[in-house]
């Protein structure tokens, strides 16, 4: 099982990106953040013939500091969490 913070994702189940899309809407907003993260990496890895890390060893890689970069870079869309704002201030009371 991979453990989502308060969502539990069957390993089983993460196969693609369709797989973790199918899992956003039961994230809390930390892991809908780490799924959009994964997704533009994948979709960039793909895009230069590279293939993408599965989710778990993304998840294992990635830091809060990298996800809150993606944030203030526009990389990360976050109309549908709040607005970009809100996102950034939640990411910098969890990083310190």
């Amino acid at each position: 099982m991979v453990k989502l913070y308060n969502t539990v994702i069957p390993k089983r189940r993460i196969l693609n990106i369709e797989d973790v899309r199918e899992e956003y809407n039961k994230c809390n907003l930390y892991g809908k953040l780490e799924i959009k993260a994964w997704l533009f990496h994948s979709k960039s890895r793909i895009e230069n013939n590279h293939p993408p890390f599965s989710y778990d060893k993304y998840c294992n890689t990635v830091q809060k500091q990298d996800i809150l970069d993606q944030v203030k870079s526009g990389i990360i869309d976050c109309d549908d969490l709040g607005g970009e704002e809100e996102v950034i201030k939640y990411l910098l009371e969890i990083i310190k």
